[in-house]
């Protein structure tokens, strides 16, 4: 039986059930990874078609999937629902063992401590992650501008390398903040 993703992720309950067939079908956490047909995730979800089709609908409105559309791939209006590095940024810590941000942040805390790029192969190796761990991680470093990338890819990893940026250190710095003030909560109760 696939996990469930909580309610409080703001999704319909189909397309949460979308969202686990992609994740849990992830090799590497990137865009297009994986691609799933209607009648594939109509298997993994047991879902109607018509359900299947809203849901993707959704999920494409809020930039989590891409839908390949073509003619002649009848009713549903497209065959292919293809998933956005997006997606594994904001359900991995739900569906997953690891959160792309507290990723992201041990990343930051890497670059800053160390003052240079590091190629994101590298950075996998040391910290012992799959390529599906830390390419969400990089995906969400990117999105908030939070480092400079090399525009080379690295397939499986989503970019080449990483270098910080002017926001690098003053996120960590925000972060470390924040960590602090829950220690001290923490402490008082």
């Amino acid at each position: 039986m696939k996990p469930a993703l909580p309610a409080e992720t703001g999704l319909a309950p189909a397309a949460r059930s979308i969202v686990i067939c992609l994740i849990q079908g992830s090799q590497h956490g990137l865009e297009d990874d994986p691609l799933l047909s209607i009648h594939e995730l109509q298997l993994d979800t047991g879902l109607p078609e018509e359900s299947l089709v809203d849901a993707a609908f959704e999920l494409e409105e809020r930039g989590l999937v891409r839908l390949r559309r073509h003619l002649n791939v009848g009713p549903a209006g497209f065959d292919l629902v293809r998933p956005t590095a997006r997606l594994f940024v904001a359900f991995d810590p739900f569906a997953m063992t690891w959160s792309p941000e507290v990723d992201a942040l041990q990343i930051a805390v890497r670059l800053v401590s160390s003052g240079e790029g590091a190629l994101v192969q590298t950075l996998a190796k040391d910290f012992c992650w799959s390529t599906r761990r830390i390419n969400p991680a990089i995906t969400y470093l990117e999105e908030h501008d939070l480092v400079q990338v090399s525009e080379m890819t690295s397939h499986p990893y989503a970019r080449h390398c990483i270098f910080p940026n002017e926001r690098t250190r003053r996120w960590v710095k925000s972060k470390s903040y924040s960590f602090q003030e829950k220690d001290l909560l923490a402490r008082r109760t």
